[in-house]
């Protein structure tokens, strides 16, 4: 059986937050690479709060956060879901 890959992140506060790993990839059209996860949370319509950031597969513990509306449509395209943040 496939382990889920998670990391962890404090807030402002110090809440530890635990995220789990969707999928990863790059967009040669930005040359960046991206990151989708998830906090395991539903939204208002039932569906699954995820999120996208832009990473250096070199140094995973920044991530950076999408810019652009150029990059969100890119990314839309590789991932084919709408109700991404």
């Amino acid at each position: 059986m496939k382990e889920d890959l998670k990391f962890t992140v404090y807030d402002e506060l110090g809440n530890k937050l635990e995220y789990k790993i969707l999928t990863t990839f790059m967009l040669i059209s930005t040359k960046k690479h991206y990151i989708v996860y998830t906090d395991e949370t539903y939204n208002k319509d039932n569906k699954l709060n995820t999120y996208v950031s832009v990473f250096d597969p070199n140094d995973d513990t920044v991530f950076e956060d999408v810019t652009n509306e150029f990059e969100w449509r890119e990314i839309n395209k590789v991932i084919g879901d709408n109700n991404v943040d």
